[in-house]
């Protein structure tokens, strides 16, 4: 697990740590995170968090597969659901906020397969469409670490 600190002159007073996808691969890797995190009280502190370890490659597999038109699609997108899921409801208990993230993360799924639905249609992705299937990991990573934190 690494994280990645700046102390630029643009930074000024502040502390930056990034997180890439396999610091962030399963629940207890989330776990490590929030404890580096919490264990360095710095007034001014961010954090960039990647997609959990292998989502941004399942997302984008999903693109090539919808240009394809493979059967396969809604079971691809079911395990991503089901790591996800899985994670979130291992690391946030339901009041503080986990059905407000699963509620988000499903309203995400629904816009994903309708991309994916376009995506088949035409047999091509354009890049608009490639970036944002594969931005979903890093806003499905940062919200689960700020419910967990």
């Amino acid at each position: 697990m690494t994280s990645k600190s700046s102390d630029s002159t643009n930074l000024r007073g502040w502390h930056v740590h990034k997180f890439g996808g396999t610091s962030l691969g399963d629940a207890d890797c989330f776990r490590r995170v929030a404890d580096i995190l919490l264990d360095e009280p710095v007034a001014r502190q961010a954090v960039v968090v990647s997609a959990m370890a292998r989502t941004t490659d399942a997302l984008l597999g999903l693109v090539a597969a919808a240009e394809q038109s493979a059967p396969d699609i809604a079971t691809r997108i079911d395990a991503i659901a089901t790591r996800y899921q899985s994670t979130v409801l291992a690391l946030v208990k339901q009041k503080h906020g986990s059905d407000e993230i699963l509620k988000s993360f499903r309203s995400d799924l629904e816009d994903l397969r309708d991309v994916l639905r376009a995506i088949a249609l035409v047999r091509q992705a354009g890049d608009r469409s490639r970036d944002l299937i594969a931005g979903y990991g890093e806003i499905w990573s940062s919200r689960l670490l700020a419910a967990y934190l």
